[in-house]
């Protein structure tokens, strides 16, 4: 369950439908209800580190040029992201016996990725006069003015209604995904439909308020620090979904922001808080690790097979993000990748040579250079990615590993029959569409093998692709 509030002064979100049981009178005043976890943040005044826990009251704010995070400690599990700027405290209340987590929200905002909710009865984030409750959702709110704030529903289900009310009484309005609406003077405004997802990582004085945001988007111009990412962070095709306009709802700016920043000062404590991000969500993670690969490409591969080692669930994703991103770095990429999650070899391959169709061949020599034990597998994913590169793929695979010979043909047989099935198959721009062919072309592959073995050239850059750098191991 992820939450994201802004607001410049008191919302109430209450979390709900969560069954407790035998909670414990564990939530005294001065337990630590969180601890540091990345970028610049002060904890009751003093600068957090490695350690700093957050006590109930203290006030927690992050800088106004640098978002935060904090994790949430048990009985809780989760995560607060801070935008730049903004101020909260923690606490625990009892409501007829239960215990609520509560998230006093100054001004600001903050994204909430709560995992588990453990032993409360609620968690309510409080900013302002409007009340919002949630049930499984990813939300933002922007405090305006005065009692004037807007609530903006990315998925999930909402009530919202006013926070003066009692909370017995209390009336509320119900909102879809991708819905918004607000509260001004003594009432709700119309329910207004939602084309992209609001974002809250840019520095104060640089964010677009969530009106602006509903009304025309978020521009390249006015989100300068990731303007650049918005090919890498759509582009991937193999992953949870193909469709750009469902990847872009999983674009999490800040989260992608905090991991650049993290990999900056420490590239082991980057990838640890990556991993974190992936495995909440595979297309975010990917494209946290497209954003580090883009401001750091000379340890991309030493990055992505650190985070891939952490998370190899979102495996296809994060290698697909990153060599689209760095394609002059794509080759060590894979050969990383590989390294750290041999199991996951298929959809890897599939992921890196669909993001680069015209680096097809460069991939299959890097993967049957770390696995060439793998060469079927190898060479079923790269054709399925890229049918109108089969013949090379195939003569690539026979020379460098000629005692898999049987195996690579049927494989590719396979891939190209089950390609034609398909129809159209996927291709790079300049190699052209499918040949649809549901048979290993013979006499042009003969020649290909030829050539080959006569040039000797892929021998030489199967040496020379080899990887010799173990990956950056994440630290907590």
């Amino acid at each position: 369950m992820r939450t994201s509030i802004t607001s410049g002064g008191p919302v109430v979100a209450t979390l709900a439908a969560i069954i407790i049981s035998g909670l414990s009178p564990l939530a005294a005043a001065d337990a630590a209800l969180a601890s540091w976890r990345a970028g610049g943040v002060s904890v009751a005044g003093a600068v957090a580190h490695s350690g700093t826990s957050v006590a109930s009251g203290q006030a927690v704010t992050s800088e106004d040029t640098k978002p935060a995070r904090i994790e949430l400690s048990a009985p809780a599990s989760g995560v607060l992201s801070l935008a730049p700027g903004t101020s909260l405290s923690l606490s625990v209340e009892d409501h007829d016996g239960a215990h609520e987590l509560v998230i006093v929200l100054d001004h600001g905002a903050v994204q909430i990725d709560l995992a588990d909710k453990a032993r409360y009865s609620d968690v309510e984030i409080r900013s302002g006069g409007m009340a919002v409750r949630i049930v499984g959702t990813l939300l933002v709110v922007e405090h305006v003015k005065g009692d004037e704030s807007y609530a903006a529903l990315v998925h999930g289900s909402i009530a919202v209604g006013a926070r003066a009310a009692a909370r017995s009484v209390r009336q509320w309005l119900a909102l879809n995904s991708r819905q918004a609406s607000s509260w001004i003077g003594a009432g709700f405004g119309p329910i207004l439909s939602m084309s992209e997802r609001p974002q809250i990582d840019l520095p104060v004085g640089s964010r677009q308020s969530l009106l602006t945001q509903l009304n025309h988007g978020t521009t390249a111009e006015t989100r300068e620090f990731t303007s650049g990412l918005r090919g890498a962070s759509f582009a991937g095709k193999a992953g949870e979904t193909a469709d750009l306009g469902e990847r872009s709802w999983h674009r999490d700016d800040i989260s992608e922001r905090l991991v650049v920043l993290a990999a900056a000062e420490d590239l082991g404590a980057g990838a640890a808080l990556a991993a974190d991000v992936a495995r909440a969500d595979p297309i975010a993670g990917g494209q946290a690790v497209a954003a580090v690969v883009l401001a750091n490409p000379e340890n991309a591969a030493l990055f992505v097979g650190a985070v891939i080692g952490s998370s190899p669930e979102a495996a296809s994703e994060i290698v697909g993000q990153a060599v689209f991103a760095s394609p002059d770095h794509a080759v060590d990429i894979m050969s990383a990748a590989i390294t750290a999650a041999p199991g996951r070899i298929g959809e890897m391959v599939a992921s890196a040579v669909a993001n680069q169709p015209d680096l097809a061949t460069d991939l299959t020599v890097a993967a049957l250079t770390v696995a060439p034990e793998h060469a079927a597998d190898i060479v079923a994913a790269a054709i399925s990615a890229n049918p109108a590169a089969a013949d090379a793929i195939i003569a690539i695979a026979l020379v460098l590993s000629p005692d898999s010979a049987v195996a690579i043909k049927a494989a590719a047989k396979g891939a190209l029959a089950s390609s034609a099935r398909q129809g159209a198959a996927r291709s790079s721009g300049s190699a052209g569409n499918s040949t649809g062919r549901d048979a290993v072309s013979g006499p042009v592959l003969d020649e290909l093998v030829r050539q080959i073995h006569e040039q000797q050239s892929l021998r030489d850059l199967a040496q020379d692709t080899n990887p010799n750098q173990a990956p950056v191991s994440p630290e907590r």
